[in-house]
Formats: structure tokens, C-alpha cells, sequence
């Protein structure tokens, strides 16, 4: 996912801020359950999906991620990148780049309808619901520049992903989420709802079917 950020109050630092509990339990979580499926061999079905893919994105955002097929029309996705943020500084605005980690839950539910009418599916080209798990770090990449705290949404999201013969990749999604590592004026509090807007342009590397 390519999440585009936005900060009116600037840049900030903030020394001495630990990660809140809730969001270090969750991100441990899913890195545990993403070892998992893929150290014990999914069981054998009939599912549309490939059984592995690998994608580097390119527009925006760039990343990779690694999608694999946990059962049937299930995928969980981990990916790595980075993101934009653009800030109000003095009335000024800037833009800083910042390291992204998400995981992701993902069920695609019109696999079947696709392929009766005809249309492809290879390269998990089809809709989607997701559980969604995002990431960044406070320090920016590429400057002395951070923001006051972690950024950390957990949230659902609705999407569609397109792959063709020629390797390209398009995703999309939109949804909402919660941010726990939201700070107002410096300080913590108990977060915020934070839409979730994603658009990938990619590149299929690699997929195992």
C-alpha cells in the first residue's frame, strides 16, 4: 500500500518515546503468523491464486512485497519501502521520506466469477478485503528531519489488483484505520481514525503457481 501522509504542524523531535505496547504486540503477531505459512507447506487445493509472488512497486512509493497463498482464495502480503509525507512548515511545504513495513490479511472473493466470464486471474488479479497492518518510522530517510512519534494504523481496506502478460501490476485500495501512535501538541493520546488510500503501479518479479 502507498499511503500518502500529511502533517500540518511540521517536523518534530521527540527523544525518549518507547512504541506503545499495543501496536509492538500486533506488528509480532503477524511477523509470527507470516513465518508460520511459510515454513509448513499449505495444504493442496484448488485455489485461483499463485502460490507465491513477489512485486517491487515503482510509482509513488517504492517497495517490495512477497504475497503467498495461505488456503484457498487467502493470501497474507509483507512488504518493504518507503513512503512520502508532506509538511506545513512556517507555511512552507516540504516532503520527507520515511521506511514503511505492512502486512496484510488478504481474502479475494470474486476468483471464481472471473474466470466463468473468461478473464484472467494469473498474477491474483482479482477484488479483495484485507486486514491492514502499516509501519513507518519517525526518522526520515535521506535528512535530519522526523516527525514526533512512529506512525502505526492497524485497519481494513477494499481493493482490486490487475497483472498482465507483460509483468506490469496494478493495485488499488481504500479504507479506513486506526493510528495508536497518533501525538497532538507533543503529546500521546488515545489515536485517531486515519483513512487508507492505496495506489501501486509494479512490477511482477517472481510467482510460483
Amino acid at each position: 500500500m502507498s499511503l500518502f501522509n500529511y502533517n500540518p504542524s511540521g517536523f518534530a523531535t521527540i527523544t525518549g518515546l518507547t512504541t506503545p505496547k499495543i501496536y509492538k504486540t500486533t506488528l509480532s503477531c503477524f511477523l509470527l503468523l507470516i513465518t508460520l505459512v511459510t515454513t509448513i507447506n499449505a495444504q493442496e487445493t484448488d485455489a485461483l491464486l499463485e502460490k507465491g509472488m513477489v512485486k517491487a512497486n515503482l510509482l509513488f512509493a517504492p517497495s517490495i512485497n512477497y504475497e503467498y497463498n495461505v488456503y484457498d482464495n487467502f493470501t497474507l502480503k509483507a512488504e518493504a519501502g518507503i513512503t512520502p509525507t508532506y509538511f506545513d512548515i512556517f507555511g512552507s511545504k516540504k516532503v520527507a521520506f520515511f521506511q514503511k513495513y505492512e502486512a496484510q490479511g488478504k481474502y479475494y472473493y470474486n476468483l471464481k466469477k472471473r474466470v466463468s466470464k473468461g478473464k484472467s486471474v494469473s498474477g491474483n488479479s482479482g477484488n479483495f478485503v484485507a486486514a491492514v497492518y502499516n509501519y513507518q518510522n519517525k526518522e526520515a530517510l535521506f535528512s535530519e528531519a522526523s516527525r514526533s512519534t512512529d506512525f502505526s494504523t492497524l485497519g481494513g481496506v477494499w481493493g482490486f489488483q490487475r497483472s498482465y502478460n507483460s509483468g506490469l501490476s496494478l493495485l488499488f485500495e481504500i479504507g479506513f484505520g486506526y493510528d495508536f501512535a497518533y501525538r497532538s501538541n507533543g503529546r500521546d493520546t488515545n489515536g485517531r481514525p486515519f483513512p487508507l488510500i492505496g495506489f501501486e503501479l509494479g512490477w511482477v518479479i517472481f510467482k510460483h503457481n
